[in-house]
């Protein structure tokens, strides 16, 4: 099975996405609306690419894994996830407020 497509416009399992916010060194962020969900969400997508670090790609998998699981009013919700047969990703809350990447600053 092919891959999708990951640009803005693209639709992958229903969600459509938007704006990249975030290209990190494992994974990118892209806001994505999907008719049944009213809250604003984010679907992360991890870099798997030839030469990506395989620890990332487990990182990943056990974020999967583990995500849906938790709750707790600091927990943003989990709505979905693909597996990497087609196109790995979560699909989570997005939780309004600066970045904590913004604030590491701050440490």
């Amino acid at each position: 099975m092919a891959k999708f497509v990951v640009e803005p416009g693209a639709a992958i399992d229903g969600f459509t996405l938007g704006e990249c916010v975030h290209r990190g060194g494992m994974a990118t962020l892209w806001s994505v609306t999907r008719e049944d969900i009213a809250v604003p969400v984010l679907m992360k997508i991890p870099r798997v690419s030839e030469g990506e670090d395989p620890a990332a790609i487990v990182s990943f998998e056990m974020e999967q894994m583990i995500l849906p699981r938790l709750t707790g009013v600091h927990v943003p919700h989990c709505f979905a996830a693909g597996d990497f047969a087609r196109q790995a990703y979560v699909v989570i809350e997005r939780i309004p407020g600066q970045t904590l990447y913004r604030r590491l600053g701050e440490l």
